[in-house]
C-alpha cells in the first residue's frame, strides 16, 4: 500500500485536542466503537478520553478501547502463543543469565555470581536494556551486524553474551508455553498476523516507536492520526504524525522573557507559583489553572503552599504505588530479612503501620536510638549487649513482636512463588487485618484499598503460573519480583470536591494535551527539561 493512505487529520490548536478528537470520533463512528482502538501519549490522556466519552452524547453502550500508544501493537496482533507477563519475563531472564557460561556472565558484571544466582537488580537492568532496544526494533541477537568494525573485542563479546542469554530466555518461555511479547510482536507484524477488523486512531502521539511505525506501514488504511495543529502546517509533520524537528526548533517561542521567573529552590518555586496565581485575580479561578511540574520532587512543596491558601493541589499522575505504605513496608521487610542489619531493622520499626502494633510503641524509637548510641551495633538479633533493664525489656518485646508479624518470611529456605504469596497474605493480614478503613472519606484509606487491589491482582496472576517450571526462590526474591510487577502502577487521584478549589499538577509530557487556559510551569532546570 502507498504511504499516503495513512489518514492524517489536523484539528487545529484553537481548542483542546482531546475534546476535539472525541467530537471527531463521535461524528465518524456513529455506528459504534466496538472495533475501535484509540492510542494516546500517556495514562492521564487516557483517563480524560474515557471521561469525555462517558459524558458525551455518543449513543453507544460499548465505549472504545483506550490505551497508551506503546500498547497498540499488543491490541491488534493475533498472538498464537500467549505473551508472558513482565513478572514471567523477569524470571526467564534470571534463569537465562544463570544459564550462560561463567565467562559470559563475568563479561557482563563486575561482581561475582553468588550461590543464590544473579541478583534481581542486575536482572532488571538487563531486562530494561532489552525492552529499550526492542521498542526500536533491535535485539541482542541482531546487534552483531550493526556493531562497528573497530569495536574492541571485549565489548563485542559482551553483546554476544547478551545474545546467548536472550536465546536461553526464549527457550525457557517456550518450554512454559509463553512467548516474549517484545520480539514476537515484531515478527507477527512483519508476517501480517494482524487483526485488520480493528481501526486504530492515534491522538496527539508525537513520537511513535519503531514497532508502532512498522504496524502503521503494514495497515495504513486502518490507521488515522489526529494532530493538534492547523492544516497549513501539515508539511511540518511526517506520515506518522511526528513533528519535524528541523522546523520546530527554528520556530520562535511566544513566551516573553518577562514571563520567566528565577527561583532559588523548591520552596521559592512554590512561593512564586502562589504569587503568579494571585496576580491572575478572579479572572481565572482554580479550575482554569494548571501547574506544570517537570521535576516531580517539587510537587509536595507546591501542594503544601496551595493548601495554606485553601487550594487542593491535585497530582494528576496519581500516587505511585511505590510510595504507598504497604509497598514501602514490603521494601523494608525485604531489606531487613536479607541483611538483618541494625539500620534495616530501624527502618522497619519506624514504618507507621509496624510502629502502631508494637507493645512498647510510645518509646520504641527512643529506646532503639539510645541503644545505638551506646553500642553502635551492625546487626540486631534480639540478643542485647549491656543495657538498662527496662529499656532492654522494651527492645526485646518490640523485636519479638516484629519477628512474630514476619512469621515464615524470615525462613532461609527457598520456596515456590505460590508459597511466598501465601506468607505475604498472612503478613498483610497480621498488619492490616484489624484496620477499619473508610475510603469514601479518608484519602489515605482510599489509596490503601486501591493498593491492596493491585497486590491482589498481581498475586492472582503469579498464582496462575506453572510452579513446576518456576525456580524456587527466597522471600527477598519473591518480594522483589512482586514489587517490580507493580513498579509502573499509579493509584489514580480522587475526583476533586466541588466545594474546594482544586488545581491540577501535571508532568512535562502531560502539558501539551492539557485543556486549562492558564499554565504555570515550575522546575525548568537543566537535566529536567530536557531530561538527561
Amino acid at each position: 500500500m502507498e504511504e499516503s493512505s495513512t489518514k492524517r487529520v489536523f484539528l487545529g490548536w484553537e481548542k483542546p485536542l482531546l475534546a476535539e478528537s472525541v467530537n471527531w470520533l463521535i461524528q465518524h463512528y456513529q455506528e459504534g466503537f466496538e472495533k475501535l482502538v484509540i492510542g494516546v501519549p500517556g495514562g492521564r490522556a487516557g483517563w480524560q478520553v474515557r471521561e469525555l466519552f462517558a459524558t458525551s452524547e455518543a449513543r453507544t453502550l460499548i465505549p472504545p478501547k483506550v490505551v497508551t500508544a506503546g500498547r497498540i501493537p499488543e491490541e491488534v496482533i493475533n498472538f498464537d502463543i500467549p505473551p508472558a507477563s513482565p513478572f514471567l519475563q523477569s524470571i526467564a531472564w534470571k534463569r537465562a543469565l544463570e544459564g550462560i557460561s561463567p565467562e559470559s556472565l563475568r563479561s557482563l558484571t563486575i561482581s561475582e555470581n553468588s550461590d543464590d544466582g544473579v541478583g534481581i537488580a542486575f536482572v532488571n537492568e538487563i531486562f530494561g536494556l532489552y525492552r529499550e532496544l526492542g521498542g526500536e526494533g533491535y535485539w541482542f541477537s541482531s546487534l552483531g551486524e550493526h556493531l562497528p568494525q573497530d569495536i574492541p573485542a571485549k565489548e563485542r563479546f559482551r553483546w554476544q553474551a547478551l545474545a546467548e542469554a536472550e536465546q536461553k530466555k526464549d527457550h525457557f518461555l517456550t518450554q512454559m508455553g509463553f512467548c516474549d511479547p517484545q520480539n514476537t510482536r515484531q515478527h507477527l507484524i512483519e508476517s501480517d498476523a494482524i487483526n485488520t477488523d480493528l481501526d486504530i486512531v492515534l491522538i496527539g502521539v508525537p513520537d511513535a516507536n519503531d514497532v508502532l511505525r512498522t504496524l502503521i506501514d503494514k495497515i495504513p488504511d486502518k490507521v488515522t492520526i489526529l494532530i493538534g495543529a492547523p492544516e497549513t502546517l501539515s508539511e511540518t509533520f511526517d506520515r506518522y504524525g511526528r513533528p519535524s524537528i528541523d522546523h520546530w526548533v527554528q520556530r520562535k517561542s511566544e513566551v516573553s522573557i518577562d514571563d520567566w521567573w528565577i527561583a532559588e529552590d523548591p520552596t521559592h518555586q512554590a512561593e512564586l507559583t502562589i504569587q503568579t496565581i494571585a496576580q491572575l485575580g478572579r479572572e481565572y479561578p482554580a479550575e482554569k489553572i494548571s501547574i506544570g511540574v517537570p521535576d516531580h520532587s517539587v510537587t509536595p512543596y507546591i501542594q503544601r503552599k496551595l493548601e495554606q491558601y485553601g487550594i487542593t493541589g491535585r497530582d494528576a499522575a496519581g500516587t505511585p504505588i511505590s510510595k504507598a505504605k504497604p509497598t514501602l513496608l514490603l521494601d523494608a521487610v525485604a531489606s531487613y530479612i536479607s541483611s538483618k542489619s541494625f539500620s534495616s531493622y530501624a527502618w522497619l520499626l519506624r514504618h507507621p503501620d509496624i510502629q502502631r502494633l508494637l507493645p512498647r510503641k510510645d518509646s520504641a524509637i527512643n529506646d532503639l536510638d539510645e541503644y545505638f548510641k551506646r553500642h553502635f551495633p551492625v546487626r540486631f538479633t534480639g540478643k542485647l549487649q549491656t543495657h538498662p533493664k527496662e529499656r532492654g525489656e522494651h527492645l526485646i518485646a518490640n523485636y519479638q513482636k516484629i519477628e512474630g508479624l514476619l512469621g515464615e518470611l524470615t525462613a532461609v529456605q527457598k520456596k515456590s512463588i505460590t508459597d511466598w504469596i501465601a506468607e505475604l497474605k498472612t503478613f498483610f493480614s497480621n498488619v492490616y487485618g484489624e484496620s477499619t478503613l473508610v475510603p469514601q472519606i479518608h484519602e489515605t484509606d482510599r489509596v490503601l484499598v486501591e493498593t491492596f487491589e493491585q497486590f491482589k491482582a498481581v498475586f492472582e496472576k503469579c498464582s496462575r503460573l506453572p510452579n513446576k517450571a518456576l525456580p524456587r526462590m527466597s522471600a527477598v526474591e519473591a518480594i522483589s519480583y512482586i514489587l517490580q510487577e507493580l513498579s509502573s502502577v499509579n493509584i489514580p487521584p480522587v475526583a476533586p470536591k466541588e466545594s474546594v478549589p482544586s488545581i491540577e499538577l501535571l508532568g512535562w509530557l502531560e502539558l501539551a494535551l492539557d485543556e486549562a487556559p492558564v499554565l504555570i510551569v515550575t522546575g525548568m532546570n537543566n537535566e529536567i527539561v530536557p531530561s538527561k
